[in-house]
């Protein structure tokens, strides 16, 4: 009966990890460069950066002075769009829309922000 036991467990534990599914990661789209200086200047290497995917959030250290955000494909600039805000989990105020050609300065020295991609989906007529 004990050696029984120990077999039900065993294929117990054996079923709940074989039900773990990894899931794909979501298809990058653009990447967060981050600045220990103001306006991005170049040639500077960013301090950080993050891959992005759209829809998605990510919370980051704002101790750096300047953001700038880097599509992949240039197609999806009239597309997408990249919003910041002034806390975590993308629901805090929103301090800024990025455009794809310019530098985004941190003026708050908040301790944490966040920020997404959003993009318009074609819809065929």
């Amino acid at each position: 009966m004990h050696a029984t036991a120990i077999l039900a467990l065993a294929a117990g534990a054996m079923a709940s990890f074989t039900k773990v599914v990894r899931q794909e990661e979501p298809e990058a789209i653009a990447t967060l460069d981050m600045y220990m200086n103001s306006k991005c200047l170049l040639p500077e290497e960013p301090r950080d950066t993050i891959t992005m995917a759209k829809g998605e959030c990510y919370s980051f250290d704002a101790g750096y002075g300047s953001f700038w955000v880097h599509l992949q494909d240039e197609a999806l600039e009239s597309k997408c769009m990249a919003t910041f805000w002034d806390g975590p989990d993308c629901n805090g105020e929103v301090q800024w829309h990025s455009s794809w050609d310019e530098c985004a300065d941190n003026k708050l020295g908040n301790a944490l922000w966040s920020a997404s991609i959003t993009c318009i989906e074609e819809t065929s007529a």
